[in-house]
């Protein structure tokens, strides 16, 4: 655990010392004060969560937090909001612009690739939120949302089939505060 949290610890530093001029791929290594060897490799990727091919063809987003998933269906061009009771109208405009978010091109910062770290940034099966864009049941992007991190700016990431963590700006929050 305390690995762990060193390795986060030096993720962090490195970030404040580099910040987004971190020179991708440099390795830093040095000896932790019980013996261990840590390395950092500094990863810096640029990503979308949404391709812009797919924009026009999503006509479901579910957004999964442990058993309970809410739906944003879109019917006839129009967004509902579904839960396991109802249907209910949502916000059009809100759909819209987190749909643009998910677009943004966005810098990642690699933080881990050990699935043993996931339950630290709330990226395990029972703490994280799933959110999926599909188009006639097919997932177009697939996305793992874990904590804040300590600015609350940014949140830790996975992406769908990568067992790399990320972490990145947290501007689809609006996303995430959908009343389910």
């Amino acid at each position: 655990m305390k690995k762990i949290i060193f390795t986060i610890f030096l993720s962090i530093l490195s970030h404040y010392f580099f910040g987004n001029n971190l020179e991708e791929g440099k390795l830093f290594e040095f000896n932790h004060q019980n013996g261990d060897k840590c390395r950092i490799i500094s990863t810096v990727n640029e990503k979308v969560f949404l391709n812009n091919k797919y924009e026009n063809k999503i006509d479901e987003i579910s957004i999964k937090n442990n058993n309970t998933e809410f739906l944003l269906i879109k019917r006839n061009n129009v967004w509902v909001g579904k839960n396991i009771y109802y249907e209910f109208p949502v916000d059009q405009k809100l759909v819209e612009n987190s749909l643009e978010k998910l677009k943004k091109i966005r810098k990642m910062y690699k933080i881990s690739d050990n699935i043993k770290d996931y339950s630290s940034f709330s990226l395990d099966s029972s703490s994280c939120v799933e959110i999926s864009c599909k188009s006639d049941k097919n997932i177009l992007s697939k996305f793992y949302v874990g904590k804040l991190d300590f600015s609350n700016s940014k949140r830790f990431i996975l992406i769908d089939k990568s067992t790399c963590v990320f972490k990145t700006d947290a501007d689809f929050e609006d996303l995430l505060q959908l009343d389910y």
